[in-house]
């Protein structure tokens, strides 16, 4: 993933808010930032829970790049 790259999140999440896309805003050595396409915008080093329902890990941060894991939470 690198910056401006969206995930597009499907119906099988079952969030409240609803989580439909998550937005990458900046990738760093330590950290990712995204937005929560309910308006939310977090940075991530290491993992978050996201609306009691997503699961987000960075698994690999380098180069402006970031390799993530999504899973249900």
């Amino acid at each position: 993933m690198k910056p401006g790259d969206v995930i597009r999140i499907g119906n099988q999440v079952k969030a409240t808010p609803k989580i439909s896309a998550l937005t990458v805003l900046d990738v760093g050595p330590e950290s990712l930032t995204v937005n929560i396409s309910g308006g939310m915008t977090t940075t991530v080093n290491g993992g978050i829970t996201m609306n009691n329902a997503l699961n987000l890990d960075t698994l690999h941060l380098a180069d402006g790049r970031a390799v993530i894991k999504l899973s249900p939470a």
